[in-house]
């Protein structure tokens, strides 16, 4: 995760309530989360691994190895989504994002990161680079593509981070 900490802490506190993040790796997102002041901290990720040393080094904490389907399917709902760089690795863009949106409570605030080597200045994609290409990612957005398919959904944009990586820092907001 490369969350930009005084940002993020804004917008958390500017909502206060509780907190998910969807792809928690080993739950760094969701302890940060907590101690900003979030009512409930909550962490979901595929590796069971990443989530027993979530568990194990952030009691304080939630976390449920499940995909992001399942986990939507539970009802729960959240105040604020935090995902970062997991949209382009799911083969499924539009059912992610169904559940992004499905476990965003109205008036709820979304935190989206992901790759976007389209911009100027970012070395060209080489196909022997293992971080460009599938199986590890699968889709890639341009902002234009991102903003359309959130839009999908009845998301808006809150707000868009600039940033020195080739990546895109989108908070989108639920009316």
């Amino acid at each position: 995760h490369y969350a930009q900490p005084v940002d993020f802490a804004h917008l958390l506190n500017e909502r206060g309530g509780d907190f998910v993040d969807l792809g928690c790796g080993g739950g760094f997102v969701v302890e940060a989360a907590r101690k900003l002041g979030a009512r409930g901290a909550v962490g979901v990720d595929l590796g069971q691994r990443q989530i027993n040393y979530a568990r194990k080094q952030f009691p304080k904490n939630e976390f449920h190895c499940m995909a992001l389907e399942e986990f939507a399917a539970t009802g729960r709902r959240f105040d604020f989504v935090y995902s970062s760089e997991v949209i382009e690795h799911v083969a499924d863009p539009r059912g992610f994002v169904a559940s992004l949106d499905r476990v965003l409570r109205p008036g709820g605030r979304m935190y989206i990161t992901t790759p976007y080597p389209f911009r100027w200045g970012t070395p060209v994609v080489r196909a022997d680079d293992p971080v460009f290409v599938p199986p590890h990612h699968v889709f890639y957005f341009s902002e234009a593509a991102l903003l359309m398919l959130f839009r999908e959904f009845g998301l808006e944009v809150a707000k868009k981070f600039i940033h020195h990586k080739p990546s895109l820092k989108l908070v989108f907001r639920k009316p």
